[in-house]
């Protein structure tokens, strides 16, 4: 009956839907694996958000925030997470890059710039070469509602920026690595790209 045959082509779908899925996931961490960072100065992350373009058309506009909102996490997903604090080429984060990018369209959903990043682990205390958070180069309120909500402890990025401004050599105190690379993010002088990975 039509019941049965529902049932079946609906199995049928769904199991050429994993597949597919499957063979997307692949083929994207393969792509992330590969070309990271294959642009001097740039990962992945910089270039989805670098290479926004504009279309006239507002509706357009915010159909593109949705799209780049998608390819942001389908890049951190595909294992792009892993450069979501790395610098470009003029010492700005994945994160700063979005928060410029929503600094541009004062209205509509710029919100959806920046919270995959957000929700893929980006550090938002973490600062440019020039020593600028995105919080602080930030001009949307909605924005930086966003990123005050998604902060971490104030305490542990107070006490990281008072070791970087009295010049500790937190480096060789013997601090286990993930406490010297929290502290890195709130230190300019390490905010400089990765060089370029040999393909």
């Amino acid at each position: 009956s039509w019941l049965y045959y529902d049932t079946k082509v609906s199995k049928e779908v769904r199991q050429e839907g994993a597949l597919c899925s499957t063979a997307c996931d692949t083929c994207g961490r393969e792509f992330v694996k590969r070309f990271l960072h294959s642009v001097e100065g740039m990962t992945l992350l910089h270039l989805a958000l670098t290479n926004f373009t504009v279309i006239e058309e507002e509706e357009k506009i915010y159909d593109k925030f949705d799209s780049l909102k998608l390819l942001v996490e389908a890049l951190l997903g595909w294992g792009a997470d892993e450069a979501i604090d790395l610098p470009n080429a003029v010492g700005e984060r994945p994160l700063h890059v979005a928060v410029r990018l929503a600094n541009s369209f004062p209205e509509g959903n710029v919100q959806e710039l920046v919270s995959p990043l957000i929700v893929g682990g980006a550090h938002v205390d973490a600062v440019s070469s020039s020593g600028q958070s995105p919080f602080y180069i930030c001009t949307s309120d909605i924005v930086k509602t966003v990123l005050q909500s998604a902060g971490p402890s104030p305490l542990v990025c107070h006490c990281a920026n008072r070791i970087v401004s009295e010049k500790l050599p937190y480096t060789s105190f013997g601090l286990p690595h993930h406490i010297v690379e929290l502290i890195k993010l709130h230190d300019r002088r390490y905010a400089k790209p990765p060089p370029p990975a040999q393909t």
